[in-house]
């Protein structure tokens, strides 16, 4: 290996380890942000179908946009959804399983949920299940937006729900992001799962603040 190619060896071993830094300290107020917007996408539903269906972040993940899509929960019969993050250009991704997109179309024309025998993935969306799939994902959309908690926040353009990932490639797949998994449904009657992932880096830029905020809390009380 030439010393240049060790130099852009060690360049991008640091530039990698600060990115999970930043992105390990950014962590808590990633997490709370996405539990606010758990609860408003719950309301949202209520205020559609006058069903009170629980809405939980089950986790969140650093991981690449590559990772999510392999995901064995949402490997087959899943919806996707392609984000972009103005301007700074960045990819995300809403993840909606097939199961899910059932459950929440079958209450919003008026059946009993906990009754719903949805089962399996969506092969190819129905008129109605793309028009309210669209719903679920701009419902979503909305939320982050009216949520962000730094300013400026960034304009959120998001891709009409598709049953393929297809339009996801090249570099796009190596975008790094913050995977929020959101559990739907009562913890013992679950519906299924949706995955919204942001990425990492323009959450590190518009959350900066609030980690050194914390830092410098931290400090002040050592």
């Amino acid at each position: 290996m030439t010393d240049a190619a060790e130099t852009n060896s060690e360049n991008a071993t640091q530039l990698l380890s600060q990115r999970s830094k930043e992105a390990e300290a950014a962590m808590p107020a990633v997490e709370d942000f996405f539990r606010a917007v758990a609860h408003k996408v719950r309301a949202r539903l209520v205020n559609r179908s006058s069903v009170d269906i629980p809405v939980r972040v089950a986790g969140v993940e650093v991981k690449a946009l590559s990772v999510v899509l392999a995901d064995s929960e949402y490997r087959e019969g899943s919806i996707y959804s392609l984000l972009r993050f103005n301007p700074l250009g960045l990819p995300g991704m809403i993840v909606l399983q097939g199961a899910l997109l059932g459950r929440i179309v079958g209450t919003m024309l008026g059946e009993d949920p906990e009754e719903s025998s949805h089962e399996g993935g969506v092969k190819a969306l129905t008129p109605v299940e793309q028009k309210i799939a669209h719903r679920v994902c701009g419902d979503l959309v909305s939320e982050l937006d009216d949520g962000w908690p730094i300013a400026p926040k960034p304009r959120i353009d998001v891709d009409p729900p598709a049953a393929s990932p297809r339009s996801v490639t090249g570099n796009v797949l190596n975008t790094e992001v913050f995977a929020a998994t959101f559990d739907f449904g009562p913890p013992t009657n679950p519906y299924g799962l949706l995955c919204c992932a942001i990425p990492v880096q323009a959450f590190r830029a518009l959350a900066g603040p609030v980690v050194i905020e914390r830092e410098k809390s931290t400090q002040r009380l050592i």
